[in-house]
């Protein structure tokens, strides 16, 4: 066999117990406070924060018009003409006359809030400087006043119980 020496002896038992570590000391555990800080381990990027969801909500002027000329209209149309309520029907035609139709005719007054509300989308969007909402609104705006000045509506009223 071969004869160690005290070189080989050091080299051995202190490859064979482990050395204390950062926390603790002969006189025991550190407190963590006094402890350096220490890296986490790089798995790849952090991951990003979640983002709260947030609730919806009509920002932009076409959201308003498309509620308020397309929508709005549809979901009474859909519920007049699911349940054949007379009552129903008349809110629809009302609402369509007087309200969603932005073209108006002064002698019996239907179009007029519906013009006021269009324009007002409009102006509301230039005064934002907002130029793809404007487009949008107008584009809206030009489609439900053809829908309307052709007479198209009529055709969706036929189907609906007055009586």
């Amino acid at each position: 066999m071969t004869a160690m020496n005290d070189e080989t002896r050091d080299t051995l038992t202190s490859a064979v117990q482990p050395e204390p570590s950062a926390s603790e000391t002969p006189a025991g555990p550190v407190p963590a406070a006094e402890l350096p800080p220490q890296e986490a381990p790089n798995d790849g990027p952090a991951p990003e924060p979640q983002k709260p969801r947030r609730s919806f909500e009509l920002t932009k002027m076409w959201q308003w018009l498309l509620y308020i000329d397309i929508l709005l209209p549809a979901l009474l149309f859909g519920l007049a003409y699911l349940t054949q309520s007379t009552g129903l029907a008349r809110i629809y035609h009302s609402y369509c006359l007087y309200i969603a139709s932005p073209v108006p005719r002064f002698p019996s007054l239907t179009g007029v809030v519906g013009a006021v509300i269009g324009l007002g989308a409009v102006f509301r969007a230039l005064y934002k400087k907002d130029i793809p909402d404007v487009v949008l609104c107008i584009v809206i705006l030009a489609a439900v006043a053809v829908y309307y000045y052709t007479g198209t509506n009529y055709l969706l009223i036929r189907y609906l119980n007055f009586m």
